[in-house]
């Protein structure tokens, strides 16, 4: 048109164009009289910037710091699409949450909450979908019932389709993720406080799952990420939001970290010092005879053996004639803590390190709660509103996967990662179960160290995976080497 050529376009189409030509700044997101949450000013421009996104049919990546309301923004926006968009008599569900199982419960009594005259249901059985999506108005479901169940889901068309911890979907080539993207909808809302965990092919994933064709194949994608990172954030910038506590919250308390070198007992060094070696000699084998992608699965499914020595011997069948240090200290730490009047969370990767702690809290008149994989999801709610609520116990143990994203569980003030994880972002969002919105107390979080160990080791090389977060979502501009593991890593962390 500016140069003189004449153009149609459908009416719906010229509206859109018109507006996107015409908007200088996001119109103020009006709550629906249905919607009973009081929204602080960052979470109702969080809702109008969601909403412009659907009304321009584009998609959206929420990627708020954990605790700061990802999930009342997306109900505050759903509640205005059933306000002003779009009615539940339809004839089918328009709106598909898909989420860890874990989040079941959370996102259930967080509608109960915020938006009751919506109708809420969950399904979590293939016998389920016909009577839900014809007599709800929203429907919860999970990944794992998404991937199961997609020949059967893909013939409804969704308004919108909310991912929870939409960093489930970073594997471009998982059956999940192609589940996903076979599912039929206007809208997509991304929810995740890591977009990036270990490499820039997990960004591609979530942003296209939020705007499909957003960067082309995962191949364009690479090269041009390789070339110009610049013009891979200049694309994905309109359409993912992050703002960190740092930022917005003044007056959330501190949270202080620490991180404690403990020493190995003799019994326990001697262990580790001979597993060191056999998985010296394993790990060179595997890059001397495999490719380099199967040597590192290789070797890093060997040095889980040392990491699991750290933790305790006992881990690999091998008992000490007492406490390994990190359980011993810990023991100390929570009779301390519950003699005056603090809760704490207790995160291992390790279920047998849960294991080992429930010992040593037994032996030690401690109680506690715990939650891990195997707990059935209709008894997880149960333990969490037992711990908030002061009913149960003081102290949570929880493994790092299940418990460390959606739980509000600010009746901690103190957080003890038993032992340590490549990625920063996973820990981060594991403490931030303690430090959100409602903590009252400054946080205190301790990582257990074994000094002159691989645990130190990681330490070291886990600010690679920062660096990347920090480009790709925090920081965009910034230049960093690959977060990928190396073989001279892997050497790296079993020198003594």
């Amino acid at each position: 048109r500016k140069h003189g050529v004449k153009l149609r376009m459908p009416d719906e189409a010229e509206q859109l164009f018109t507006s996107l030509m015409e908007t200088n700044e996001l119109p103020a997101f009006n709550s629906p009289a249905s919607f009973k949450a009081k929204l602080r000013a960052y979470q109702a421009e969080g809702c109008s910037w969601i909403e412009f996104l659907y009304k321009h049919r584009f998609g959206a990546c929420l990627a708020d710091d954990m605790g700061l309301g990802k999930t009342v923004q997306a109900i505050g926006f759903i509640a205005a699409c059933f306000d002003r968009e779009f009615s539940s008599s339809r004839g089918t569900a328009p709106v598909l949450i898909v989420l860890p199982p874990s989040l079941v419960f959370n996102w259930l009594d967080e509608w109960a909450r915020f938006a009751p005259s919506i109708k809420v249901v969950d399904c979590l059985t293939r016998s389920d979908w016909e009577k839900s999506l014809a007599g709800a108005d929203v429907v919860l479901t999970t990944y794992d019932r998404v991937r199961i169940d997609i020949s059967l889901l893909q013939e409804h068309r969704f308004e919108v389709v909310v991912f929870d911890e939409a960093h489930n979907l970073k594997s471009a080539s998982a059956a999940r993720t192609k589940a996903a993207a076979r599912l039929q909808r206007r809208f997509t809302l991304c929810l995740t406080g890591t977009p990036v965990e270990n490499n820039a092919s997990e960004f591609y994933s979530v942003l296209s799952a939020a705007v499909p064709g957003i960067f082309g194949s995962l191949k364009q994608f690479k090269q041009i990420f390789r070339e110009d990172p610049d013009r891979i954030l200049g694309r994905s910038r309109p359409f993912i939001l992050r703002r960190t506590k740092r930022e917005i919250l003044n007056e959330l308390p501190k949270k202080e970290e620490s991180v404690l070198h403990l020493e190995m007992s003799p019994v326990q060094k001697e262990m580790y010092t001979r597993t060191v070696a056999e998985v010296r000699a394993e790990v060179a084998d595997a890059y001397q005879d495999r490719p380099e992608q199967q040597a590192g699965i290789v070797a890093l499914a060997a040095i889980l053996r040392l990491r699991q020595v750290c933790v305790s011997p006992a881990l690999i069948g091998k008992e000490l004639p007492e406490p390994a240090p990190k359980l011993a200290y810990l023991a100390d730490k929570l009779v301390e803590l519950q003699a005056e009047g603090n809760a704490a969370l207790v995160f291992s990767q390790f279920i047998g390190g849960l294991d080992q702690m429930e010992a040593v809290a037994r032996a030690n008149g401690i109680e506690y709660l715990r939650m891990d994989g195997k707990t059935p999801v209709a008894d997880r709610k149960g333990i969490v509103h037992s711990f908030q609520s002061g009913e149960g116990p003081p102290f949570f143990f929880i493994s790092l996967k299940t418990g460390g994203v959606g739980l509000n569980l600010t009746r901690a003030n103190y957080v003890f990662h038993l032992d340590p994880w490549w990625n920063p972002a996973v820990e981060n969002q594991a403490s931030d179960r303690a430090h959100r919105i409602g903590q009252k107390r400054s946080v205190f979080v301790q990582r257990l160290i074994m000094g002159h160990s691989i645990e130190a080791r990681m330490m070291e090389l886990k600010e690679r995976k920062a660096d990347l977060f920090r480009q790709l979502v925090e920081t965009p501009g910034a230049k960093v080497a690959s977060a990928g593991l190396s073989r001279a890593d892997f050497d790296y962390l079993l020198n003594d």
